[in-house]
């Protein structure tokens, strides 16, 4: 970290204004290390993001400023606080929270062995609440103190000083609003589109592929869940073991069936049109995508949830957490946990996942 500001944003319908810090801060070695395990540690750099606007880039006020940053490394606390104001113009939902607004640069960074600098725009909207101890007169006193947890992100987005004229490369997060108002971080302020590369094209072709078999197959064919279950399977297998996607080698590979490929034909073509309504682009299956992966992987992964048992249950995965909930009533943690483990010997606590047979009583 060679430069950070930090300036307070409010909310701008509660009318709540802006603190604009005029310097930027000194950090130790103990901040230093402290603060960059806060600021990225909550980043996968999976899924990469550009700035983008409709009719010209330049008017993409965030990028304008970014660009400045860059470009121009006096200009870093002049532009910080053109950035809080403008985040706070965009502050306009009841439910925005107010906050910490720190705009940090990284410098010496490794982007595909290539070295760059880094703009980091991180908000911190939430506060818990931590213990501290201390002396006082031989005795020891407790008091309760209000504080950023620093595993915990609340916002944030890395810069990449990469592709200036597309855009440059983003990385971004949002880890406290799911709603409306969460688009005030990714749509209005920072104004951005995903990046369209190897792993938003496999993220969206198994996202068609998945939609197919779980929603719209089960209403058009009369098909057990167990078959559902096998053809997400072969859909696993394909991706896993295919460098590129074909959407007819798809069809015949993992359907074969001919009155099912025609469905699923159909459903592409909708699909296809769907998705260029929405985001105003053509879609991509027409041509062979080169399969990613790390999206993959976790793409698996997700498909995994649903695996075959038999021809009457479907086994399917949860997270241990949520198994234990629903064992041994309001129990203690300790009894539920060992309530699971005698129900599910086979269950793996380190990765953390178990097995739930629908159709039967598990505790029984």
């Amino acid at each position: 970290i060679s430069d950070i500001i930090i300036h307070y944003v409010g909310n701008r319908l509660n009318d709540d204004g802006c603190i604009l810090s005029s310097q930027t801060i000194e950090l130790d070695e103990i901040l230093q290390s402290v603060l960059k395990e806060y600021f990225l540690n909550s980043f996968n750099g999976n899924e990469l993001f550009h700035f983008f606007h409709s009719t010209d880039l330049s008017l993409n006020e965030t990028y304008r400023y970014v660009k400045d940053m860059f470009t121009d490394n006096k200009s870093f606390v002049d532009k910080s606080k053109h950035l809080a104001q403008y985040l706070y113009e965009c502050c306009n939902h009841n439910k925005i929270k107010a906050g910490e607004f720190y705009v940090v640069r990284f410098t010496d960074c490794l982007v595909n062995d290539q070295a760059t600098d880094i703009i980091g725009l991180f908000k911190s909207e939430n506060k818990d609440i931590f213990l501290n101890i201390y002396t006082e007169q031989n005795d020891l006193h407790i008091e309760s103190l209000s504080g950023i947890n620093t595993h915990k992100l609340d916002k944030g987005c890395l810069i990449f000083n990469i592709e200036k004229d597309e855009g440059y490369t983003l990385s971004v997060v949002d880890n406290t609003n799911k709603g409306t108002e969460a688009q005030y971080w990714f749509d209005n302020f920072l104004h951005v589109q995903q990046r369209k590369d190897e792993y938003y094209n496999t993220h969206n072709v198994m996202a068609m592929c998945k939609n197919y078999v779980t929603k719209h197959l089960p209403n058009e064919f009369m098909i057990t869940k167990a078959d559902q279950a096998e053809i997400l399977n072969e859909t696993i297998k394909y991706f896993k073991e295919q460098d590129n996607f074909s959407f007819d080698e798809f069809s015949q590979k993992v359907i074969s069936d001919p009155k099912v490929v025609e469905s699923f034909n159909r459903f592409k073509d909708e699909y296809e049109q769907e998705y260029t309504n929405r985001r105003g682009v053509a879609c991509f299956f027409r041509i062979k995508v080169h399969i990613g992966n790390v999206c993959g992987q976790r793409m698996r992964l997700q498909c995994r949830a649903t695996l075959c048992q038999g021809d009457d249950h479907i086994v399917q995965l949860q997270s241990a957490d949520d198994v234990l909930n629903n064992c041994g009533g309001h129990g203690r943690r300790e009894q539920r946990e060992r309530h699971m483990a005698e129900a599910l010997p086979f269950a793996s606590a380190v990765e953390r996942r178990c097995l739930v047979i629908h159709g039967r009583d598990v505790l029984q």
